[in-house]
């Protein structure tokens, strides 16, 4: 599986000396594709090999709620851990699929609408610019079902979203 994600956020942070309280509004599209055979020869992922494909794009808004410490806080440097819940509300009507080299034409994957998951991070300021390197947890499964109904089957398909990522930000 190959993922990426692209996000732009406006945070808002109440602290009262190095704790906070902070939260986010984020905006992202996140572009998945999953290839179901590994191939060591293919080099362009765009060539089409016959070996099944699924790509999916979706739209959403993320809001996390962090509670978070600063352990050095001198101008103009800070550093800080922080911990906290991320909801995820996906536009559903919005999320584009493809299924390609399988042996059905009308499958549909339904993306639960609302997904959980717990955040562990580390920021870093020098200055005006801000640096979070996060990990994430997914709480709850992303993917309802597949259906194909040639066949009349739904499928299970676990995929939680487990994430480890860096961001840069500028502080006004």
């Amino acid at each position: 599986m190959k993922s990426t994600e692209s996000q732009v956020s406006t945070f808002f942070r109440l602290s009262k000396g190095r704790p906070y309280i902070q939260t986010e509004g984020i905006f992202s599209i996140d572009k998945h594709n999953f290839s179901f055979e590994h191939n060591e020869t293919q080099t362009e992922p765009s060539v089409d090999t016959g070996i099944p494909k699924y790509r999916l794009t979706t739209y959403s808004i993320k809001v996390p709620l962090y509670i978070g410490y600063k352990f050095v806080d001198s101008k103009p440097y800070t550093m800080g851990v922080f911990t906290g819940p991320k909801a995820k509300f996906l536009f559903t009507s919005m999320s584009r699929q493809q299924f390609s080299n399988f042996d059905f034409t009308n499958a549909k994957e339904y993306l639960d609408p609302l997904t959980y998951s717990w955040v562990i991070g580390l920021e870093v300021g020098i200055s005006n610019l801000c640096f979070d390197f996060i990990y994430e947890v997914g709480m709850n499964n992303a993917s309802e079902y597949i259906y194909i109904p040639e066949s009349d089957k739904k499928f299970k398909f676990n995929r939680k979203l487990n994430t480890l990522s860096f961001s840069l930000g500028v502080t006004i």
